[in-house]
Order: structure tokens, then C-alpha cells, then sequence
């Protein structure tokens, strides 16, 4: 049976070679299983011949980082475009000729100097 830190290698390995073409649901379930196998490191000590396994997997950790917050980033340049759009349709939506904070006015008053 593989010892948990050794599955956790292998995890997190699998997903660094396919990282490129990750998207959020992979990340998602290899951090459902990732927690699950630290619930199982949790109970019980790291030997020595496993720190290096462990120093292993922090450096594909600093990949894996990378790659989820690039998906952040794009993310969130999204719903800055999407929150943008609406700004621009509601000024539209709510400013109308003779509005007064959107709402629509009975009649409209043009003084002229004589």
C-alpha cells in the first residue's frame, strides 16, 4: 500500500504535468484529496527518509500556486468586465432626457432671457 506521502507526491506530480490545461474543478478535487491525505499525516509522524518527499512536494506546491492564481487573475479581469458593463448600462438605463435620479419627470422647462 502506498504510504500517504508518497500518494500525495504522486498527486500533486500528476497535476503539475497536466497544470497548462487545469481549470478550477481539477483544483478542487486535488484539494479534496490532498486534505484527506493530511488528515492521514496529521495522525501520525513524519520519518526522516520522508522529508525529502516532503520537500518535494512544497516545490511543486509553488507551481501549482502559480498556475491557480493565473486562473484568479483571469477570473477576476472578467468580473471587473462584467461589473464594468453593467455600470455602463445602468447609467443608460436610469438617465433619460428630463430624469431625475431615473426617475422620469412630467414636463421639461426651458428659460429664455428676454
Amino acid at each position: 500500500m502506498e504510504q500517504p506521502i508518497e500518494r500525495l507526491k504522486r498527486l500533486s506530480a500528476e497535476l503539475v504535468a497536466r497544470l497548462p490545461e487545469c481549470e478550477m474543478e481539477d483544483f478542487d478535487a486535488y484539494m479534496a484529496e490532498r486534505e484527506q491525505i493530511f488528515g492521514e499525516l496529521m495522525q501520525r509522524e513524519l520519518q526522516p527518509s520522508e522529508h525529502k518527499d516532503a520537500k518535494a512536494i512544497l516545490q511543486l506546491d509553488k507551481q501549482i500556486i502559480a498556475r491557480m492564481m493565473q486562473l484568479k487573475d483571469e477570473a477576476a479581469g472578467h468580473l471587473d468586465k462584467v461589473q464594468q458593463g453593467q455600470k455602463s448600462r445602468s447609467v443608460y438605463d436610469n438617465a433619460g432626457y428630463g430624469s431625475y435620479n431615473g426617475h422620469q419627470e412630467e414636463s421639461l422647462f426651458f428659460d429664455r432671457r428676454r
